[in-house]
């Protein structure tokens, strides 16, 4: 595994982190969530996502229940807060409330002393910057929190949120998540930049297109346990059109030839890029957690990248 660091600091991240979305303390029980999760740490996987509002808590307390029986030196735990919880007076946001109220649950949930990333999930216009960045400041210097992030800024936002950190003497950002991959591109127009000029670390998700680019769905294929293969999901799935999964299955040729598969080419076409931090891939099998840690370690060369741009701009050329 290899790992890396945010320029302005903070601990070394694996450049492949297991997401909990949709999987854990929702779709799996308990054996198979603690076998995906050991498999992530036996690979070098150190770094673990969630967030309060994935399965209404249950991702949260899945991780720390499972993560429990493991030295705590050996694993880095990154949450998020934002959206309202079910049942709860709370309109979630950024509030200093709504912040607060979310830290004290997600410890509780993660059975932790102490969160290492803390991270906004959306950007609240609702709330004045200033108290959000106060609030953050305060969990750090309360040891509530090791460190914060941002989730899905604009560029304009990144920069405000580390400008008022900066003329307040309060703790800046460490990391910013947002979703980059073959089929998402936008935030290399200005948002990767933004992040990386400034030192904060970026955390992708999305780099395997909700598993399309992995080949699974092609000639219409919807396997079971897939998110394609239950209705409510697959509505979700932006990603799921004729020309996408087309594009995944030149994407499996092309990886045949390199003896990797589809999700480790799209893993290491993001990868390339030195402003991310960390690539959030989930997974509901060990087997897939390997598949994917390896990409770490893949060697691509100039043709192996050229070919997979012009498999996905012949994509956006017949998208036009």
């Amino acid at each position: 595994m290899i790992y890396r660091r945010a320029r302005s600091g903070g601990p070394p991240v694996s450049v492949l982190a297991l997401g909990s979305y949709l999987t854990y303390g929702d779709r799996l029980d308990l054996l198979q969530s603690s076998r995906c999760i050991h498999a992530a740490i036996d690979c070098g996987i150190n770094f673990f996502d969630t967030a309060d509002g994935y399965a209404d808590g249950g991702a949260e307390r899945m991780l720390g229940r499972v993560l429990a029986d493991v030295p705590r030196d050996r694993w880095l735990i990154g949450t998020k807060c934002f959206f309202p919880w079910p049942d709860s007076t709370s309109s979630g946001g950024l509030s200093r409330k709504h912040v607060v109220e979310s830290v004290e649950r997600s410890l509780e949930n993660l059975r932790v002393d102490t969160i290492d990333v803390f991270q906004c999930h959306r950007f609240d216009p609702q709330t004045a910057l200033v108290e959000t960045v106060e609030t953050m400041d305060l969990l750090v210097r309360q040891g509530k929190i090791l460190h914060w992030g941002m989730g899905r800024f604009s560029a304009e936002q990144i920069d405000a949120t580390l400008n008022c950190a900066a003329e307040n003497g309060w703790t800046a950002p460490l990391t910013h998540q947002t979703i980059y991959g073959l089929l998402q591109r936008e935030v290399e127009q200005d948002v990767l930049s933004a992040a990386h000029d400034r030192g904060v670390g970026t955390l992708v998700y999305g780099a395997l297109g909700q598993g399309v680019l992995t080949g699974k769905y092609l000639d219409g294929a919807r396997p079971p346990q897939s998110r394609a293969a239950d209705r409510v999901q697959r509505a979700t799935m932006y990603n799921l059109d004729t020309d996408a999964v087309a594009a995944s299955g030149a994407l499996a040729g092309l990886a045949h030839e390199y003896g990797a598969s589809a999700a480790q080419l799209a893993i290491a076409w993001c990868l390339r890029r030195e402003e991310l931090l960390s690539v959030i891939v989930g997974a509901t099998d060990p087997v897939q957690i390997a598949e994917n840690a390896a990409a770490a370690e893949l060697r691509l060369d100039d043709r192996a990248f050229d070919a997979i741009e012009g498999i996905f701009n012949e994509q956006d050329r017949s998208d036009a």
